[in-house]
This record gives C-alpha cells, sequence and structure tokens, in this order.
C-alpha cells in the first residue's frame, strides 16, 4: 500500500523512517488527531495528541493483538 493513499485507522502500526525501531501503534482517533502507543524496543509511552506526518511513516499494516484486550485475564470473557 502506498502511504499517499492511507488513512491511519485504530490498529495501524507505523514504523518511523528515521530510526527503524520506532514503530506507532494507533489507539484512538479524535479531532486533534491520534491517541498512540510509541515503543523504541527498550520502552513503551503513551502520546494523546499524535499527527500522522505521511512521509515520516511507513504502514505496516493491522496490529496482531487487540488493545482493548491486553489487561483481560483467561478468567474473563
Amino acid at each position: 500500500m502506498n502511504n499517499k493513499d492511507i488513512k491511519p485507522e485504530v490498529g495501524d502500526v507505523f514504523q518511523s523512517n528515521e530510526d527503524n525501531d520506532i514503530r506507532i501503534y494507533i489507539i484512538d482517533k479524535h479531532k486533534n488527531g491520534y491517541e498512540i502507543l510509541v515503543s523504541d524496543k527498550r520502552e513503551v509511552w503513551d502520546i494523546n495528541e499524535w499527527t500522522f506526518w505521511k512521509d515520516d511513516y511507513t504502514y505496516l499494516g493491522k496490529g496482531k493483538a487487540n488493545i482493548n484486550d491486553l489487561f483481560k485475564t483467561e478468567n474473563e470473557e
């Protein structure tokens, strides 16, 4: 998929074009941008207002995990 055609959605994963260790997972979309989780392979942090710049990131696909289920246990439905 070409970056110019991408409109980020919840669950999408992107990689930074400047630092291959940095990956972004989109948690939510709101009027001021996106809420994301960022990982640099050492730590993870949450950013509440992120703006997507098409030339700075490469789309990798949909994330395998559902962030809403991250803290559920095998005893929960």
